[in-house]
């Protein structure tokens, strides 16, 4: 054999293993395409889910969002009125009560007026000649007003040297009545 036969078995069998080398890598190479499009597939798909899964929580978070939205808008509503309502009773309250302390201001102003008067008629009454002119003249009075002249005088002189304050002309039985406007008080007490 001669090399030139060598040579073109040499290159037989190199053109062989290139080819087998070649057809190896196209192999290797068709085969890591294919996983490489797997895993793209998969890929595909999880990012796919991942996104559907984002969609839904982000629908679920937007309409929780306008749940308690509308919850807060609700209960705010509520608030305001009732806090409007609140308001409009105590105005009303506070109404009331400021006419009934001045009902109570002007009833303690005429209690005062009352309680002055009542301490200037007891001065009065508390001396005797001014109590006794004080009946008199409310005796006279009440006399006049009720009775026809003619059946009445005042500041009599009596049979026994007396004067009565008012004598009352009445037919007999009982006949003329003596009156005395100046009763003592202590007498008056001591009945009580």
């Amino acid at each position: 054999m001669t090399i030139l036969d060598n040579t073109g078995l040499v290159l037989g069998i190199g053109l062989g293993l290139l080819a087998l080398l070649i057809a190896g890598v196209y192999a290797m190479t068709r085969r890591a395409r294919r996983e490489n499009l797997e895993q793209m597939a998969r890929i595909t798909q999880m990012a796919e889910a991942l996104a559907r899964q984002q969609s839904e929580l982000s629908g679920a978070l937007k309409q929780s969002q306008m749940t308690v939205s509308e919850r807060l808008d609700g209960l705010g509503k509520r608030l305001g009125d009732s806090l409007h309502q609140q308001s409009e009773r105590t105005g009303q309250s506070l109404k009331t009560l400021y006419e009934r302390l001045a009902v109570i201001d002007h009833a303690q102003k005429n209690l005062t007026d009352l309680s002055q008067q009542m301490v200037g008629l007891q001065d009065i009454l508390s001396n005797k000649q001014a109590r006794g002119a004080f009946g008199e003249i409310q005796l006279n009075d009440l006399v006049t007003a009720t009775l026809p002249p003619s059946a009445y005088a005042f500041q009599v002189g009596l049979s026994n040297g007396k004067r009565a304050d008012c004598l009352l002309k009445l037919p007999n039985p009982p006949g003329s009545i003596v009156i005395d406007a100046k009763f003592p008080l202590e007498s008056y007490q001591a009945l009580r």
